[in-house]
């Protein structure tokens, strides 16, 4: 086993590789996207609009192992987009939001199932009603509200009401958001 200061080194060195060699980690993709992240060498997380994601998403998800995307702008124009596309089955981690003017609802995913998506991060948003009722994501393990979000009681009940997502649901996070208090009973079983 390598020692702690070795780790720090091997850690810092791989930190300055990243940053001199970026634009040649991202290859093409840097070249569509708003931002990208690094992660282990590639291209981890993507930020973009649905309508980019529609055009261009599945070559750009083709090229590296991209695990999250975050969408930009985001309300109920571009995430019916965003649902329409096959590619989104892509997906293991998905961040919407991005305004405080932005109203959020996943009643665009409604009869959609997002077989591969693990983390749902819904971020600076206005409101969110009851559509998580009807999310299919039955590998979704993490769901984060960041920022001025308010998550609504119809959001919450919408949760607690879809049994299988509740159920699967390892961390619910909602940070500067509505207080939780009272939580849904259902709900708080579940989770």
């Amino acid at each position: 086993t390598l020692d702690h200061a070795t780790l720090t080194e091997l850690r810092d060195r791989v930190t300055t590789l990243v940053v001199e060699h970026r634009a040649t980690l991202a290859g093409e993709i840097g070249e569509h996207v708003r931002e990208y992240t690094i992660a282990g060498g590639f291209v981890d997380s993507v930020t973009m609009s649905a309508g980019l994601f529609r055009g261009e998403g599945e070559s750009l998800f083709a090229l590296q192992p991209i695990r999250e995307l975050v969408l930009r702008p985001c309300a109920d124009v571009p995430l019916r987009k965003l649902a329409a596309t096959a590619h989104l089955d892509q997906v293991r981690a998905l961040q919407l939001g991005g305004g405080s003017n932005d109203r959020m609802s996943v009643a665009p995913f409604h009869g959609r199932t997002l077989p591969r998506l693990e983390a749902l991060t819904i971020a600076h948003c206005q409101a969110l009603d009851d559509s998580l009722a009807t999310l299919d994501a039955p590998r979704l393990r993490s769901f984060w509200c960041l920022g001025s979000v308010a998550l609504s009681p119809e959001g919450l009940q919408g949760l607690a009401r879809n049994s299988r997502l509740a159920a699967s649901l390892e961390e619910l996070v909602v940070v500067h958001g509505m207080p939780l208090d009272p939580i849904d009973e259902s709900l708080a079983a579940r989770v």
